[in-house]
């Protein structure tokens, strides 16, 4: 089997671009395409063959017990949103789980006013959980020490939880993320009508204002399929509270060949800094790559030396600051003098947080 090189521009082609307001969606086709054979979490959950529950009675915010009943792997998405139990969770990091088989997964809370049993399994929601969160999800990750790898900082997760209910001017009796979107849907859907699925396509990537967001890759058809419309339901929430931060104004559209090129040199930053790549086993199956640059976090699962999913999430601002204090700290060898710069950074990645919704 060929070796997949990661982030390829030269694998990737533009096949649709739409356009509506200020959001610019581009589909993707990325080679290899159907080279894997494994299905998604919410095509798993439709066909009864997934239990995701907590891992005891007790339970444990940040792990989940994932077991899949059947003979085909399942790939849960970084971001999926995972409802039900004794709060609601989102997973960390994409993982492919083998067929027959459990795992412990790793989890964040999204819901910080509940903890009692609403159903014995979860289910998954709807939506993946915003670009933030799941930027600063990763950025812990990659800065993290190998005994903790997959882990984010929960206090992080609950702050953009919280900064996104405020942001939206929406309500949650528990601090609960997807409230967001059960209290706005037909908003975003009517913000988000008028974009449909492209055939052929396994890839997206998305503008607002101008500007790029992020992008996702999938290696099967099929499975982003399944993911298209969880997508654009984050890129709504995400919409919504840049149109609350930002006085708009009219403003000329990319040009095909200007997005086009934007996309290109995104992906090819990545093979221009591999001195900066971490690499780590996969919570399931496969292999894991992440890269911090000063203005954006890549990802890449892959299996077989094929990939599973890839994603870049694009910084602002504020984002960049906070990279700059991972960088700076990820460079320490000392363990103590990793953790001292981690409890001095705390406030100021706090601060930024904050800024991040009230400048």
């Amino acid at each position: 089997m060929k070796i997949n090189k990661k982030f390829s521009s030269e694998n990737t082609s533009v096949i649709d671009i739409q356009k509506y307001g200020i959001i610019t969606l581009v589909q993707l086709k990325h080679k290899p395409i159907n080279s894997l054979e494994f299905i998604s979490l919410s095509k798993a959950f439709t066909e009864d063959s997934i239990r995701i529950e907590e891992v005891s009675e007790i339970g444990n915010v940040n792990q989940l017990l994932f077991t899949n009943l059947s003979n085909k792997k399942i790939l849960i998405l970084d971001g999926d949103i995972l409802q039900g139990a004794k709060q609601n969770r989102v997973v960390n990091t994409s993982i492919l789980i083998d067929g027959n088989s459990k795992l412990n997964i790793p989890v964040s809370c999204v819901e910080q006013g509940r903890w009692s049993y609403k159903s014995q399994f979860f289910s998954p929601s709807d939506e993946v959980v915003n670009r933030k969160t799941r930027l600063d999800k990763s950025m812990d990750i990659y800065a993290n020490q190998p005994s903790r790898k997959h882990f984010s900082n929960q206090d992080k997760v609950w702050s953009n939880v919280s900064m996104s209910i405020d942001a939206t001017e929406s309500h949650s009796r528990t601090s609960c993320y997807s409230d967001i979107m059960d209290s706005k849907r037909d908003q975003y859907k009517n913000i988000m009508k008028d974009f449909i699925l492209k055939d052929g396509a396994n890839g997206i990537s998305y503008f607002i204002n101008n500007n790029l967001y992020g992008i996702e890759i999938f290696n099967r058809v099929d499975v982003y399929s399944d993911y298209f419309q969880k997508i654009l339901n984050s890129i709504a929430i995400e919409v919504d509270i840049f149109k609350r931060r930002n006085i708009m104004s009219e403003s000329e559209s990319l040009k095909e060949n200007k997005i086009t090129s934007i996309i290109r040199d995104t992906l090819d930053k990545y093979n221009e800094n591999s001195d900066k790549i971490d690499s780590c086993n996969a919570v399931g199956l496969g292999k894991e790559e992440r890269l911090l640059t000063s203005t954006k976090m890549y990802y890449d699962l892959s299996y077989q030396q094929q990939t599973v999913h890839q994603s870049v999430l694009v910084m602002d601002t504020n984002d960049q600051r906070t990279s700059e204090i991972i960088t700076r700290y990820t460079n320490h060898t000392s363990d103590f003098e990793l953790r001292r710069e981690r409890q001095n950074s705390r406030g100021r990645i706090s601060r930024v947080l904050r800024n991040w919704f009230n400048k």
